[in-house]
């Protein structure tokens, strides 16, 4: 019983390693996508280099794809009957892989979409008010800190809703994935502009500068 509750986790972090944005691109055959990617080796996201070089078409589809796999992933563990703690572990399992993949690791995307899915099937009304603050920074050209906010949210609003623990910590976990994601690539910025600023821009901005970031 216990291996097949770790298989779902397994499965989950596999899952979540797939990297919809490298398949969007060689399906285009955009190979400067996959160039600039692998030659940069940049902490960015490879859904960016898909909007600037193959279109926004692609770079939506590649975070359809992402958002879909997370959430049939987690959905899949939900209809499998997993208890709350087991749930809770693939779901973070499934953002890990998507942020940190053991594989094609240019294309490692900053996990809001991974987290997105996720969070939808687990914990689908604190979703609905990160998206809604998602939404909402979008709109007024303040991504970075509205996915801050967003998501540092629903371990909140999960906890008074009176979810079960486990997933409450999930969403916890879950933001904090995100965070370590943004942390990729800091040090040349850190000894550029100093720890504080470094830190406090990358974990509440998701940027180097002041200026917001498109996430995914």
């Amino acid at each position: 019983m216990s291996r097949g509750r770790w298989a779902w986790v397994a499965a989950g972090y596999l899952g979540g390693t797939v990297p919809s944005a490298y398949v969007v691109a060689r399906t285009l055959r955009a190979r400067r996508v996959i160039d600039e990617a692998y030659g940069s080796a940049s902490e960015g996201d490879a859904h960016i280099l898909l909007a600037a070089h193959a279109g926004s078409g692609a770079a939506a589809a590649a975070i359809l794809a992402d958002l879909g796999k997370a959430a049939l992933v987690a959905l899949a563990a939900d209809r499998a009957g997993l208890d709350p703690a087991w749930k809770a572990a693939t779901g973070v399992a499934i953002v890990a892989g998507h942020t940190f993949p053991f594989y094609a690791r240019p294309f490692a995307a900053r996990g809001l979409t991974a987290a997105s899915g996720v969070t939808l099937v687990f914990l689908p009304e604190p979703m609905v008010v990160a998206g809604s603050i998602l939404l909402a920074g979008k709109a007024l050209g303040h991504t970075g800190p509205a996915s801050t906010l967003g998501f540092a949210a629903v371990p909140v609003v999960a906890a008074l809703q009176g979810k079960p623990r486990a997933l409450v910590a999930m969403g916890g976990a879950v933001f904090g994935l995100i965070l370590a994601r943004r942390l990729v690539g800091i040090r040349p910025v850190a000894a550029r502009e100093g720890w504080p600023r470094a830190l406090l821009r990358r974990l509440l901005f998701d940027a180097d500068r002041d200026a917001a970031r498109v996430e995914a």
